[in-house]
Order: structure tokens, then C-alpha cells, then sequence
């Protein structure tokens, strides 16, 4: 098996990555999770971290040691991944990882299988390769008050909350929606709420869904982590069905203008679990 992760997309970089504690990625993996994207936390001494990922047939966790104090620099990593489909099987693996800057990286490593379908295969080693598109997000703590947007001056501004309109593929509408999103206090507010319609139409079927959403934003300026949960009814054609949700990726939006958002969005039941991932474009006001 080798694991080649592809870049999706990336916008609002911050200035400075050595300030960052959080990095989220974008993949494209053949004979891993497929389509999916990675959040990572740096945490102990600015050298360990967290890492989790989500896809179509796939996830995986691990925790890495960074060569250096900061979120752009190289890290070796112990990694667990788990894959679906028809060829079910687990795989634990160290890799070293560089990182380019605030844009590339590329791995290589060792993996062991430990199952396939069911059945043990402890000793099997496997290679592992992965190359792609990181982007850091700015969490800087700092002792001044936070900047407004433009024209927070003004007392229309203040007494409105940020809102935004975007379309969405993948994510909590299933295959498309469109949704409005409004955060809940004025100035540099971080929850919020969205409300949208999607659905999915092919091989003579349709289906509608109707996402709503809750979400806290983690970050400063214009780049967040974005972590939230909601629900998603089907009332057409699944007789008012409905499923959780839940949201971690990272989100775009100056005060006015482009928004973007990607990141994994799975879906949950009282027995069901399908990892799923989002982007979204659109427009902010």
C-alpha cells in the first residue's frame, strides 16, 4: 500500500507560522482514506502533537514530535489508520514528515499490518509515502483588545452581527447545499449558528436535506479553527429522518467578502458512523 496525499485547496495563510498551534491539510490518499482532510494541535513544549483525519473509507490518528518548536517545522510520527470498503484493514506506522515553509510536505515511512478483514497479519510491513498541502492557523493570545471589523465605528456595524451566504460540497447537505450563516453576538463574536437546504438528485432519485449547524471559532483575524455540531433532517424522501453532525476544519472569512471553509464533517446515528469532509465558497457581509 502507499499512501499519496494530493493538495485540495489552500487560502488565508497567516503571516507568521511560528505563531500557530493548529495546521489543517487537505488529502487526496490512493489505497487510504481516499478524499479526506487532517487537523493537527501542537501542544507540549511546542514540539509534540496531535494529529486525527478523516475520509471516504478511512481514518486515522497519531501524535508527532516536531524537530523543531513550531508547526512548520520537519516531525517524525507514530501513526494508526484504520480502512474501510471491500478490503478492510489496520495499519500502525512511523513516518518522517518534511514541511516546506508554510505550503508543502512529503513522508516517508514504515507501516506493519495488523488485519485484514478480521484476520491477523502482524509482521507485514508496508511502505508509506505522502505528500501535500499544509496550511497553519493563527491562535495568538495577545493583551490588546481584539481588532473590529472595517467600519465597527460606526453604530449600524455595531449593532449587527457578522453574516455570510455559501455553497457547500459535500458536508452536512450530503452531495450540495447553500446555507446562511449569521454569528450570534456583534464585534469579534466566535459563536455562531447556520440554517441551509441541500440535497441529491441522480439515477431518477431525489433527496432533499435541511443542515443546521452550531459552532465556536478558535483564531484571530481572519483564519479559524472552526469545531461544531448540528443536525440534518431528510424530510424527502425518508419520512422526516434526520442524523447528527459534527464539524472540525478551518474557515476563512474577513469582515467583508471571499469566505472558504474546509474540514470533516461525519455523519452519526444511534447505529450508524460514515466519516464525510466539506468545502464551502462564498461571500461574507
Amino acid at each position: 500500500m502507499l499512501l499519496l496525499c494530493l493538495p485540495t485547496f489552500t487560502l488565508g495563510q497567516p503571516e507568521s507560522a511560528k505563531s500557530s498551534n493548529f495546521a489543517v491539510s487537505g488529502e487526496l490518499s490512493i489505497s487510504g482514506p481516499f478524499l479526506g482532510a487532517n487537523v493537527e494541535y501542537l501542544f507540549y513544549k511546542n514540539r509534540w502533537s496531535a494529529q486525527a483525519s478523516f475520509g471516504l473509507v478511512g481514518a486515522s490518528a497519531g501524535v508527532s514530535y516536531h524537530l523543531k518548536p513550531r508547526i512548520n517545522s520537519s516531525f517524525v510520527s507514530l501513526q494508526y489508520s484504520f480502512f474501510g470498503g471491500d478490503d478492510k484493514y489496520n495499519l500502525l506506522g512511523a513516518m518522517y514528515v518534511y514541511r516546506y515553509k508554510r505550503w508543502f510536505q512529503a513522508g516517508a515511512g514504515l507501516g506493519t499490518l495488523l488485519s485484514d478483514n478480521g484476520e491477523q497479519k502482524r509482521g507485514t510491513l508496508i511502505p508509506m509515502l505522502n505528500g501535500g498541502i499544509y496550511f497553519p492557523l493563527s491562535n495568538q493570545a495577545s493583551s490588546t483588545p481584539p481588532t473590529l471589523p472595517p467600519n465597527a465605528d460606526k453604530p449600524e456595524e455595531r449593532k449587527r452581527p457578522q453574516q455570510a451566504i455559501y455553497a457547500e460540497i459535500g458536508g452536512r447537505g450530503m452531495l450540495f447545499s447553500v446555507s446562511y450563516d449569521r454569528r450570534l453576538f456583534v464585534g469579534d463574536g466566535r459563536f455562531g449558528a447556520s440554517i441551509g437546504v441541500g440535497g441529491i438528485a441522480m439515477f431518477g432519485a431525489a433527496a432533499i436535506f435541511l443542515p443546521a449547524y452550531a459552532y465556536y471559532l478558535v483564531g484571530s483575524g481572519s483564519s479559524y479553527l472552526e469545531v461544531g455540531a448540528g443536525i440534518t433532517g431528510a424530510p424527502l424522501p425518508f419520512s422526516s429522518a434526520s442524523f447528527g453532525t459534527a464539524t472540525i476544519g478551518y474557515r476563512y472569512q474577513p469582515a467583508k467578502g471571499l469566505l472558504f471553509r474546509i474540514g470533516l464533517t461525519p455523519m452519526y446515528s444511534a447505529n450508524y458512523f460514515q466519516p464525510w469532509w466539506g468545502i464551502s465558497v462564498g461571500t461574507a457581509f
